[in-house]
This record gives C-alpha cells, structure tokens and sequence, in this order.
C-alpha cells in the first residue's frame, strides 16, 4: 500500500493519479488538516496527532511508499519513510529543503552558486520553471516552462509561463543546473518544482519546493501536450518503478503548447463589470479560467485577478492569444473598475 501524507489541493489530484493505475493509496491527515479528513470519502483514511503513531499500523499494512500530499506534508512523509526503511529524500539536508538560509549553505557546499538580490542587477536574465520527479537520486523531467516578467514602475509583474516545446542549449542548461541543485538539497525521491534564472554570471536557483506544482490539480490541462501530468509521473514512478525508470530516456517533446497567465488589472478600484470575459473565453486555445474577480471585488494595481489557461497544437496561435489577454489586461477591458470608495469618519 502507498500512503499520502495529507492529500490536498495537489494531493488529491496525486491520489486519482494513484487510484487511475489501479492502487487504492491510504489518506493520513495530520490533525491540522481534521477538517479535509471529515469531509474525504476516500475508502482508506486515517486520522493521527502525530504522523508518529501511526508506524505501527503503516508497517501492518505494508506499506511500500510515503508521499507528501501538500507542502506542509513533506518533513512528515520523509520522517515516517526513514522510520520504516523506504526510500526517502536525504535525512542529512532536510533543513536545505524548507529554509532559504540553509538552502543557500547547501548550494555553497556544493560549489553551486547561489542567487543575489535583485537589488544587486546581477540577476537580469530569462526564467525557466522546471518540474522533475526523482527516483534513487536521479532526476526525470516533467515539464519546462518559460516565464516571462515584465519590470512596471512599482516592480516584476510575471505575466505568463509557456511550455518549452522544443529545447534549446539554454534549456538545457537550466535543467542541467536545476539537477545538481536538486543533488545538492538531497532530493531523491518523488516531486519537485524549481525556478531557474539565466543570468550573465551562468543559473541561478531562486525558487524550490519538493512538491507537487499547482498545475497538478488540472491533469486535463497538460495530459493532451505531454502524456502525462506531475502528478501521473509520480504516481508512476511510485507504483509503476518499472515504467517510470523509461522516463529517463524517453525523448522530451510535448505535442502542444500550453500557458499560464496570472491575471492583473491596470489600476486600483472595484469591479463593476466584467466585459472581457467573453473575449477571454474566446480566445483560440482557451482552455479554463479560475479566482476570477467578481462584481464588488475591491483590487489593487498588478494584484491577482484570476488565472488563465491555454493550450493548442499551434505555439504561433497560443502566442497570439497571449498578446490579445495581455492587451485585454494592459487597456483595462478584461474588468471595468470604479475608483474604490474613501472611508470617511461619521
């Protein structure tokens, strides 16, 4: 049996991954996740204070896999999967994992550079996101997206991620590096998601979780462009090991491309119409829509105002719908805002 450490938000998503391929895994929720544990109606659940005490039982029910379900998840899974022999990240560099400062010592120790503020204009340079799952200490790809960031008076607004269809040095280079940091933080088993710049100076990591990234809770965004979505690879590679070990030779060639676009509105103010959401959902390759604004939603300049998903086969068409949003965005005609009234003192 394979356990999920707290399986929500992208630990659900993991656990169907699981049930697809026929195995039914075991939900453990930690008390502070009580109430996801009331309202799952998954066949096997267990509830614990400690993760702890449930050693006994997982060891009765012989389990063969521990896996994180959520972020916060992460130090209990590796701690139950050291207690009972299974493979697990590297004990030594678990603070690497969860803290910046030691992280940073981690990369130093492994001759890895670390990087600079941006204060600093040393970390000019495109951004790459890569998902990896990792098996015995080596590294498959999942997916490599492309970020792009523009610089407004009050700071970087990320305005989109592409997928990288076909890769070129610098993508190789960035997978590369994000590789012997992942070696360098002792990540050897299961999801990760990394954030790579290329600067000048060569990579540099700026963002690391050994989780599951968001877009797994949407197989049917990346399933049609790639096979497979993170939270497939990992499953697979935790019920299928056999499968999951041609994941390191299988050429990376997505069929489409697929966006993210993290929604901003021009100015501060208040909803008071939505007159570009029907352009929005017929832009070619639209795919869904989520945390959109609603009426009377107050929102700040550059502040979330939902998120955007597309996809098609043609990478010129996708871009073309990315300049048309971002023109919807930038003029201000995906929301219509009123000036958000004053409070005054009666």
């Amino acid at each position: 049996m394979i356990t999920i450490v707290d399986p929500v938000a992208t630990g659900r998503e993991l656990s169907a991954s699981f049930v697809e391929r026929g195995v039914l895994p075991l939900h453990l929720y930690q008390r502070r996740c009580a109430p996801a544990f009331e309202a799952d109606t998954h066949p096997h659940t267990l509830l614990v204070d400690d993760p702890r005490e449930a050693l006994g039982d997982l060891a009765a029910r012989g389990v063969t896999a521990v896996v994180a379900g959520s972020r916060g998840a992460v130090d209990a899974a590796d701690a139950l999967c050291h207690a009972l022999g299974l493979p697990h990240h590297d004990a030594a560099t678990a603070p690497a994992r969860s803290d910046d400062g030691a992280r940073d010592d981690a990369l130093r120790a492994a001759g890895l550079p670390v990087a600079l503020p941006v204060s600093r204009g040393r970390t000019e340079g495109p951004v790459f996101v890569v998902t990896t799952v990792s098996a015995g200490g080596r590294h498959a790809l999942g997916d490599l997206q492309a970020v792009r960031v523009d610089r407004l008076a009050d700071g970087p607004v990320e305005r989109h991620s592409v997928l990288i269809r076909r890769a070129s040095p610098v993508h190789i280079a960035a997978v590369a590096h994000v590789s012997h940091c992942l070696d360098a933080l002792g990540v050897r088993e299961g999801a990760a998601h990394t954030t790579v710049r290329m600067t000048t100076d060569g990579p540099r990591l700026v963002g690391f979780a050994p989780t599951l990234t968001t877009a797994s809770q949407d197989p049917a965004l990346h399933r049609p462009a790639l096979g497979y979505s993170h939270a497939d690879l990992t499953a697979e590679r935790f019920a299928d090991p056999a499968a999951f070990a041609l994941r390191f030779t299988d050429p990376y060639r997505p069929d489409a491309s697929i966006a993210t676009v993290p929604l901003h509105v021009p100015t501060d103010g208040m909803v008071t119409d939505r007159p570009g959401l029907a352009a929005l959902r017929a832009l070619p390759g639209f795919h869904r829509a989520e945390g959109l604004l609603e009426v009377g939603d107050p929102v700040r300049q550059h502040g979330p105002a939902g998120t955007a998903y597309l996809r098609h086969p043609d990478e010129a068409v996708l871009r073309r719908s990315l300049r048309r949003l971002h023109h919807l965005e930038d003029r201000g005609e995906l929301y219509a805002l009123a000036p958000t009234p004053s409070r005054t003192c009666g």
